[in-house]
């Protein structure tokens, strides 16, 4: 039970095991204190609505236990009504099923060799980048794919388990640089693909600079340490000026 004031009025033992406070506890603390900051908003909105007669179901957010943790808390509550000063509300811990589909939708997007994202989240992300680009006139979308060269006699020569660390250390090595907004995959094989936010031909020469400089370096295997080289083929949408030509490409 709860009030619009921001305080649970009476809890019951099963919500407060859950997180590990005592009912007492709860009843001392305003309930922001246990909402997740990403989540106090949508709350106060759910509040307000339950308070002009908007009745809430299947309502989640997070909730800190005792130890720290996070807890997704799906609510079902109704509205005040002329009847009734106080909410009974009724939650259900589904921090579990929360976990499970967010893994789900992980490996549904994410490579598993070298957990970089994958084609499918490659197509949805270019067509989500060229849709705000074609909104905005303003931003402009570098797109680079690169292909290792001769990756498969790394294969032929050393094995596959040596060719999937090369791919791993790679990967690494993209992650490691990349930046806040870019958006790097493994397209398949040894072939990646790397979007970024980008205003010139200057700035995408700068990033297939950093790239190359990168791919240049020794790389430290299990059993050898290997130089790779790559292509890279380079494209802006949209093009900026008329003497900028769309593709580029650089080896």
């Amino acid at each position: 039970m709860a009030a619009l004031d921001g305080y649970f009025k009476r809890v019951n033992p099963a919500f407060a095991a859950t997180l590990g406070f005592t009912q007492n506890e709860l009843l001392a603390k305003p309930i922001t204190e246990l909402i997740h900051p990403d989540d106090l908003e949508i709350t106060v909105q759910a509040l307000q609505g339950l308070g002009s007669g908007q009745d809430c179901i299947n309502f989640e957010n997070r909730y800190i236990d005792n130890q720290g943790q996070w807890h997704w808390l799906s609510w079902r509550c109704p509205a005040l009504s002329e009847n009734t000063s106080q909410l009974y509300a009724i939650a259900r811990d589904v921090t579990d099923y929360k976990r499970s589909a967010a893994e789900i939708m992980y490996q549904a997007t994410h490579d598993p060799l070298t957990d970089l994202y994958n084609r499918a989240a490659f197509d949805n992300e270019l067509s989500n980048c060229l849709l705000r680009a074609q909104r905005h006139p303003t931003n402009h979308v570098a797109l680079l794919l690169i292909d290792l060269d001769d990756f498969k006699q790394v294969n032929d020569n050393y094995g596959h388990q040596t060719g999937d660390q090369l791919l791993q250390a790679l990967a690494q090595r993209f992650k490691n640089m990349q930046r806040k907004n870019d958006f790097v995959c493994r397209l398949g094989g040894d072939e990646f693909a790397w979007l970024a936010e980008a205003n010139n031909i200057i700035a995408v020469e700068a990033l297939l600079g950093r790239i190359l400089k990168e791919l240049q370096k020794p790389v430290p295997l299990e059993k050898v340490t290997l130089k790779v080289s790559c292509s890279i083929g380079a494209s802006l949408f949209p093009q900026l000026s008329p003497g900028y030509q769309n593709p580029i490409s650089s080896s």
